[in-house]
């Protein structure tokens, strides 16, 4: 006879709906946090937050999304009704170039720049626009890059970076 798996008086006792930064969860016993909204695809659940920004369950629990009110679409749509139609990718890449070049002249002055974080904001906002542009999610693009750059096989510089092995 088998014995039914027992949970703990503190656990059984959990069951609550709350909301945290637009999400809506429900803790519920020794199931832990669970979405009240979405879609279940394959245990993929996809939900979609108070700023529309769809992400799955599994990121939501193990805080591997951080959530923004801002998304790569708001992002670009914002720069093209502010300053219009960019007039090429090149262009853009190259305005995102000028707001690194400014991240750079602010840690050469000073590593700890009250204005760094700022600066970065700055490229990362134009970057969104260009992949806007390109027709590609960033946020997927990075996930997809970093499985590549976790295979390989990396020469270290005595700075703290490296570069990878090429293939021959």
């Amino acid at each position: 006879m088998k014995r039914a798996k027992q949970q703990s008086p503190l656990v059984s006792r959990i069951n609550a709906q709350i909301e945290v930064f637009g999400w809506r969860m429900n803790v519920n016993g020794a199931d832990g946090l669970q979405m009240q909204s979405g879609q279940d695809t394959a245990r993929g659940c996809r939900t979609t937050c108070c700023h529309g920004v769809e992400t799955s369950c599994r990121e939501m629990r193990t805080g591997k999304a951080v959530m923004s009110k801002e998304t790569q679409q708001t992002i670009s749509g914002w720069a093209n009704a502010t300053f219009g139609a960019a007039d090429s990718n090149a262009r853009v890449a190259a305005r995102a170039n000028e707001e690194m070049a400014e991240l750079i002249r602010a840690l050469t002055a000073d590593d700890q720049h009250p204005k760094a974080a700022e600066e970065i904001a700055d490229v990362v906002i134009i970057l969104y626009r260009l992949a806007e542009r390109l027709g590609v999610d960033l946020m997927s693009e990075i996930d997809r890059k970093m499985e590549i750059n976790r295979s390989r096989k990396w020469n270290l510089d005595s700075t703290g970076h490296g570069y990878h092995v090429r293939d021959k």
